[in-house]
């Protein structure tokens, strides 16, 4: 199904860490992105993301991360960290809830745009590729 529709696309290089305790919003997004071009790394835990994140080497360029993950954890703890770490670092906050734009003014700094879930497979690849873009005219 989505095959077709990405034979056409620009095969990208950068790497992707999507971050959610939903095992099936996780293989969509990989399936999405790896589609697109992307490398896709998975993480269902905030350690787990961290973990990955570490040993990447930073070449991770962007982070999906679920607002709320089990556990009490919160995606935008994960962008915190990742950003100290790498001030390049793009990062999407993903929710099924709403989230008003004044809530999220207030982490401008490390949160880069909010995607809705379930996703759509246009609008999570074109918000990650604008992202890239951004990011890419920012570092070089």
């Amino acid at each position: 199904m989505f095959k077709d529709l990405a034979d056409n696309l620009e095969k990208h290089r950068e790497t992707v860490l999507i971050v959610d305790d939903d095992l099936m919003v996780l293989q969509l997004g990989q399936e999405v992105l790896n589609l697109y071009g992307y490398e896709v790394l998975t993480a269902s835990s905030e350690e787990e993301a961290l973990e990955i994140h570490a040993s990447a080497d930073n070449r991770i360029a962007l982070a999906i991360l679920d607002l709320t993950l089990s556990g009490g954890r919160e995606g935008l703890e994960i962008a915190k960290v990742l950003r100290s770490h790498d001030p390049a670092i793009k990062t999407i906050i993903s929710s099924g809830f709403d989230l008003s734009c004044e809530a999220l003014d207030q982490f401008e700094s490390i949160v880069d745009t909010y995607l809705y879930k379930p996703y759509e497979m246009h609008a999570l690849a074109g918000e990650v590729e604008r992202l890239l873009a951004e990011r890419a005219k920012e570092v070089g």
